[in-house]
């Protein structure tokens, strides 16, 4: 997670009350979550990458 989106979501934690303390366990699940869906598993059991129009 870059520089930039890391002090965003610290932000938007904050704002939303989240604990300081929770805010490494969030990221970590958040950076989980993105790798996780950032593919797509297909039936024959192979990876193709989504693609989320940010070209």
């Amino acid at each position: 997670m870059g520089s930039f989106s890391r002090k965003l979501l610290d932000g938007i934690m904050e704002i939303f009350g989240v604990p300081p303390k929770m805010f490494r366990t969030i990221c970590s699940t958040i950076v989980k979550l993105d790798k996780h869906f950032s593919t797509d598993k297909t039936r024959n059991g192979g990876r193709k990458k989504i693609n989320y129009g940010d070209n």
